[in-house]
C-alpha cells in the first residue's frame, strides 16, 4: 500500500506542477489585461470630465433663444459658425444659394431648416450623445469638424459666449466631442486588444479548472488511501500494544511467583522469629514497664545502666528477655516513628524517640523538661487539628497548660 500511495503521489505531483505552471501564466495573462483595462480607463479619464462638463452646459441652452434665433433671417457668425459646426457633426448637406452670378452655401438656412425645426428633438438628440455613440461617429465627419473649428477664429470661447450663451453652451459640447472621439481611437485598439487577452484568459482559466478538478481527485484517492493506511497502521500499533502489554503480564507474572517464593521463606523465617520472640515477651513486658514507670525523668547514661542491672536480675531468675531489646521495638513500629520525626518535627535521636513513646503509652500527664522547646514544638504539630475543629476534634486534643 505504501508503494502504491508513493506512486499516486508521483502523478499527484506532476499534475500539480502543471497547474501551478499554468495558473502563473493566467495570473500573468490577468495581470497584463488589468494593465490594459487600468490604461484604457486612464485615457477616457482625460476626456469623460470635459464631456460631462460639457452635457451640463446643455442644460444652461436656453430653447426659447433657440427658438427665436430661428426667425431671425441671419446671425452673427460666431452663431453661424456653431450651427454650421452642428450640421458638419449630423452630416448635413448644405442649402445652397445666389448670389449674384456665386452660389454660395447657406449654412445658417440649413441649420433652421434640418437641425431647429423642431428645438426640443434637437436638445434631445444632442444629450444622446454618448461615448459608445460618439465612438460610432464616421472619422471623416469628425476630422471634418476639427478642421472646420480649428480654422474658425469665430468658433472660439469668448466670442461665441459674447454672441449667445447657449451657442457657447453648443460649442463646447462639440469640442468635447472631438477630444472623446479622438481618445476613443486610442482606447479601442488597446480595448479589442483587452478583450481578446480576456478571451484567452478565460479559455485558460477553464482549462486550468478542469486540471485542478482531475488534481483534486487524484489527492481524494491519495487521502483515501492514506486514511486507510493511518486505519491499519493504528490497528498494527493497537495489536503491539496488546502483545506488550501481555508481555508485560506474564513478565509481572513470572516476577510475583519468584517473589512469592522467595516470600514464603520470608514468611517462614518470620514465623521462627516471632516463635522465639514469643518467650520473650514476660522478660520484653517486664523491662518495658519499668521504662515507662521510672526512667522517663533520668539522662541516657543511666537509663542504660538500669536496663543493664535489670536485665541481670531477669536473667538471675530465669526470666526470657530479647537479647537486643529496645524499647523501640516493643511499644512502637518504624512507621510511627518515622512519622513523629519526619512530619511532626520530633528530634531523631534515641532518647527523643523513647521520651515520646513514653509519652504516648502514660496513663497520667507526665511533667516535661524542654529548655530546647524541641517537645513542645513535637506535641503541637502532633496534635495539630483542622482548621475549625469538631466538638470531637476539641474533646480529642491535647490540653496544654501553662502557669500564669
Amino acid at each position: 500500500m505504501i508503494a502504491h500511495i508513493r506512486e499516486e503521489n508521483k502523478v499527484a505531483d506532476a499534475q500539480k506542477e502543471v497547474c501551478q505552471k499554468e495558473e502563473a501564466e493566467c495570473n500573468q495573462q490577468k495581470e497584463e489585461a488589468e494593465a490594459l483595462r487600468a490604461d484604457c480607463q486612464a485615457e477616457l479619464d482625460k476626456v469623460l470630465p470635459i464631456l460631462r462638463d460639457a452635457e451640463v452646459a446643455l442644460d444652461s441652452v436656453d430653447k426659447n433663444e433657440l427658438t427665436t434665433l430661428k426667425t431671425f433671417q441671419k446671425v452673427v457668425a460666431p452663431i453661424e459658425m456653431t450651427m454650421r459646426a452642428v450640421c458638419i457633426l449630423r452630416g448635413e448637406t448644405p442649402i445652397k444659394k445666389k448670389e449674384g452670378m456665386v452660389t454660395i452655401e447657406d449654412w445658417w438656412a440649413t441649420a433652421k431648416k434640418k437641425v431647429l425645426t423642431n428645438v426640443d428633438t434637437f436638445m434631445k438628440e444632442v444629450k444622446s450623445y454618448d461615448v459608445n455613440k460618439i465612438a460610432a461617429i464616421d472619422a471623416r465627419t469628425v476630422q471634418k469638424l476639427k478642421d472646420f473649428m480649428g480654422n474658425s477664429p469665430d468658433l472660439e470661447e469668448e466670442r461665441v459666449a459674447k454672441a449667445s450663451s447657449s451657442a457657447a453652451s453648443l460649442a463646447k459640447w462639440l469640442r468635447a466631442v472631438v477630444a472623446v472621439y479622438e481618445a476613443y481611437q486610442v482606447v479601442d485598439p488597446k480595448q479589442k486588444q483587452l478583450n481578446t487577452a480576456e478571451t484567452q484568459l478565460k479559455e485558460a482559466e477553464e482549462i486550468l479548472a478542469v486540471k485542478k478538478a482531475e488534481l483534486q481527485k487524484v489527492l481524494d484517492k491519495i487521502s483515501g488511501l492514506q486514511k486507510e493506511y493511518d486505519e491499519m497502521k493504528a490497528q498494527k500499533q493497537d495489536l503491539e500494544q496488546k502483545v506488550e502489554t501481555c508481555r508485560l503480564r506474564i513478565q509481572r507474572a513470572t516476577e510475583l511467583i519468584d517473589g512469592l517464593a522467595n516470600e514464603k521463606q520470608q514468611w517462614r523465617k518470620r514465623e521462627t522469629d516471632l516463635k522465639e520472640a514469643s518467650l520473650c515477651i514476660t522478660g520484653d513486658v517486664l523491662l518495658s514497664s519499668g521504662f515507662i514507670a521510672y526512667m522517663g525523668a533520668f539522662p541516657l547514661a543511666y537509663r542504660e545502666e538500669c536496663q543493664e542491672n535489670w536485665q541481670k536480675l531477669l536473667q538471675k531468675f530465669n526470666i526470657p528477655r530479647s537479647q537486643d531489646f529496645m524499647l523501640q521495638n516493643i511499644l512502637s513500629d518504624p512507621i510511627t516513628i518515622g512519622r513523629w520525626t519526619n512530619k511532626y518535627k520530633l528530634p531523631n535521636d534515641n532518647i527523643s524517640i523513647d521520651n515520646a513513646i513514653i509519652l504516648n503509652n502514660s496513663r497520667r500527664y507526665p511533667l516535661m523538661i524542654d529548655p530546647q522547646i524541641q517537645a513542645n514544638r513535637w506535641i503541637k504539630e502532633l496534635e495539630k487539628g483542622p482548621e475549625k475543629p469538631t466538638e470531637k476534634d476539641k474533646k480529642s486534643r491535647l490540653l496544654i497548660i501553662r502557669p500564669t
